[in-house]
């Protein structure tokens, strides 16, 4: 974690920890993990919890905004302000008044609440912050089953 200290200039070599799991001397599963680097960008993962949205009007998915170095590794000491901007057939849920959006990041990660309009469609969700390469995502909203 020499790079989130700043002793460890930019280039350094990031190490990495590889983990290998053994049944009968057989390798059966791998992890491994890469140290962060600096804070470069943002990265958008949308939490639908495996379902469609439905455009009712109420329906909301979490979308989080990774504060990640060059490598897409999320940086777990951001504690960037991001702003997520929603276009399409939703909106964000909450403003500054509530502290929602601009949402500060906790361990490197913010959270947006995205909610459907009645309309089915295309939402497209931008999060940015200062000093980052902001970040597009863009899913759909469907007409909800009966």
């Amino acid at each position: 974690m020499l790079f989130a200290t700043g002793i460890a200039k930019p280039g350094t070599a990031i190490g990495n920890v590889k983990a290998e799991g053994l049944v009968g001397g057989a390798i059966v599963a791998v992890h491994e993990l890469q140290a962060p680097g600096v804070p470069t960008q943002l990265a958008l993962v949308l939490d639908d919890c495996g379902r469609e949205m439905v455009a009712d009007g109420s329906d909301w998915v979490r979308v989080y905004a990774h504060i990640c170095d060059a490598r897409g590794t999320t940086y777990p000491y951001g504690d960037d302000e991001v702003t997520f901007t929603v276009s399409g057939e939703g909106t964000v849920i909450g403003d500054a008044s509530i502290l929602a959006n601009p949402m500060r990041a906790e361990a490197g990660i913010a959270t947006g609440l995205i909610r459907s309009t009645t309309t089915a469609g295309p939402i497209t969700v931008e999060a940015s912050a200062f000093g980052l390469k902001a970040a597009k995502l863009q899913f759909s909203s469907h007409v909800p089953r009966i």
